[in-house]
């Protein structure tokens, strides 16, 4: 609310004492009026004020934009007779505005932990957009396309004061969005009891553990017969007026689900499984069009070193879709066991995105990542081949790396992977504990994450970067080709180096993403890469845009910086220095 201060200084006790002869008095007067950009509820819980009710759709509150509005909203009645909702409840405030397409609207809850706040979007014809359901102190919700919209603030539970922004603030990293692309009925989740009770407690709750154990982030199913303790997911009262997709019902709910299990004292986090895809990318051929490699004095390195390590090997795991085993221009530099076997995995779990026919198992062949494979992407392969195609071979590309072997964890799949299956790629690249039950002979020096997505942080992913970290592995990610500056994961994560790309001028790329978690950028070629049509020889080459091949010219160099020491551990620098 508009206030002002007018204050003074004197002498005496504050009385209403006459002025000292001789001394002038004078009188002031005016007009004290909000901004243009300042709106406050109509319906807030001071009874002394006018009262309106915004609740639904029909009623909604006319609000302009940008704009910054102070309302108040609580799920149960007060009971404090000083307040106007001392026997009724205000679950919801609701108001209409005007956006442009990709404007944020973000929600500051002021009483948490106490109050959980949730933030919607509906469209004008009230279908659902999307929600932000966190129990921390923000919400964002963003616009899709421009026109008229309802905003919806509900009390999940309490009751708080917020301030509710539009056109201003930076979009929070943790909240659980109806707009990220997750998988319904499923979560990712870490107990904090031992071994035993953990699995208990899912049991406990009706839930099905699909896979992991309990000493580290689980899979687990929300589907199937639910007991009355599980059904902690159901959705608030629907707003009047708006609608929604069974889709976005299933994933509603499953949200609800991990809200409820993130406020349980026996878990340490509960994330959706997220959708994660490649990094739209590729890679160049024949050297006199790699123009890139000078821009980045890719030759004056060679002649210092050609990243071949004095003993053993460094290792580079690339995360992604796998890679053509056979390609002529790949097989000699991948990473192999005393038997001649790669070391790898496939870690992609469901068979309806495999395309293999089969769950995880030890062959990181790419199997492709779309229904036919002449429109399969063959990422990992073009990935590995920027890394560490063979080189001074008269054949294809030139890897940065001549002396690197590369690692294939197979995460990505058709219609991209989820991101348990990352972690598990992950884990088995760092030698740590997996779903494979199995270790490589030797873990990564660098892994590769040409991959990602948007609007979905995970707690428990940030947690195993941190291990990884101290493991001393460097990790490089691909900051996302959308040409914006929201934070996109892996490569937004504390201890991930993000590598975003410019052009021939050394300029920020078109596309490129861009922001205060950027560690790197990277010289960008639309270039030929190692890939293959079915009906095409192992060793063919194909020309295409992109960044994610950018993050395996920094793994080339992260490997030329290890070539001596190709066993160091510790922790590993991930500055941009």
């Amino acid at each position: 609310m508009p206030a002002i201060l007018l204050a003074a200084c004197g002498g005496g006790d504050g009385g209403d004492e006459a002025p000292p002869p001789g001394t002038d008095t004078f009188s002031i007067s005016g007009t004290v009026t909000a901004a243009s950009n300042v709106a406050v509820d109509t319906d807030t819980n001071d009874p002394d004020s006018v009262y309106v009710s915004n609740n639904t759709v029909a009623t909604a509150q006319a609000i302009g934009n940008p704009v910054m509005v102070g309302g108040f909203v609580t799920a149960t009645p007060t009971f404090s007779l000083s307040d106007r909702f001392t026997v009724t409840a205000d679950p919801d405030d609701v108001y209409a505005v005007d956006l442009v397409a990709g404007q944020t609207i973000n929600l500051e809850v002021v009483n948490t932990p106490t109050a959980d706040i949730d933030l919607g979007l509906y469209d004008g014809s009230g279908a659902l957009i999307d929600t932000s359901l966190g129990v921390a102190r923000f919400e964002t919700v963003t616009a899709v396309a421009s026109g008229r919209y309802f905003v919806r603030v509900n009390a999940f539970s309490g009751k708080s004061n917020y301030v509710l922004a539009i056109g201003t603030g930076v979009v929070p990293a943790s909240t659980l969005r109806l707009a990220s692309e997750f998988l319904p009925d499923e979560a990712v989740v870490q107990f904090q009891e031992a071994v035993v009770t953990a699995a208990g407690g899912v049991a406990a709750l009706g839930y099905q553990v699909k896979a992991g154990v309990p000493d580290r982030p689980m899979l687990v199913s929300f589907a199937g017969p639910r007991t009355a303790v599980a059904d902690t997911g159901s959705l608030p009262e629907p707003l009047a007026g708006t609608h929604m997709s069974p889709e976005q019902a299933a994933k509603l709910s499953t949200l609800y689900r991990i809200k409820a299990m993130q406020g349980r004292a026996d878990v340490r986090s509960a994330d959706p499984n997220y959708v994660v895809k490649a990094q739209k990318t590729p890679n160049d051929p024949y050297y006199g069009l790699q123009w890139h490699y000078p821009l980045i004095n890719l030759p004056q390195a060679w002649d210092v070193t050609t990243g071949t390590p004095s003993s053993g090997s460094v290792v580079v795991a690339v995360v992604d879709t796998g890679v053509l085993l056979a390609h002529t221009d790949l097989s000699n530099n991948l990473l192999r066991d005393g038997a001649g076997n790669v070391v790898g995995y496939d870690f992609i779990s469901r068979t309806t995105s495999s395309n293999d026919g089969d769950g995880i198992d030890p062959n990181a062949n790419d199997a492709g990542d779309e229904s036919t494979p002449s429109s399969s992407s063959w990422h990992g392969t073009h990935v590995s081949g920027t890394v560490a195609a063979g080189s001074n071979n008269g054949v294809g590309v030139t890897g940065v790396s001549w002396g690197a072997k590369i690692m294939p964890a197979r995460v990505i799949g058709k219609g991209g992977g989820s991101s348990y299956d990352v972690l598990q790629g992950i884990r088995y690249a760092a030698g740590l504990s997996n779903d494979s039950g199995t270790l490589p002979t030797k873990r990564a020096d660098i892994i590769n994450l040409s991959l990602g997505c948007q609007n979905c942080y995970s707690a428990a992913e940030q947690t195993l970067f941190n291990q990884v970290r101290a493991a001393g592995v460097i990790v490089i990610a691909a900051a996302g080709n959308e040409n914006s500056s929201q934070l996109g994961y892996p490569a937004s994560y504390d201890g991930v180096v993000s590598v975003s790309a410019v052009d021939m001028e050394r300029k920020r790329a078109p596309y490129s993403n861009y922001g205060g978690k950027v560690d790197v950028a990277a010289a960008r070629q639309q270039c030929r890469w190692l890939r293959r049509w079915p009906s095409e020889d192992l060793g063919q080459q194909h020309r295409r845009p992109g960044l994610s091949l950018l993050s395996g010219y920094v793994h080339g160099f992260a490997a030329h910086g290890r070539r001596g020491r190709p066993h160091e551990g510790g922790t590993p620098r991930t500055d941009p220095g």
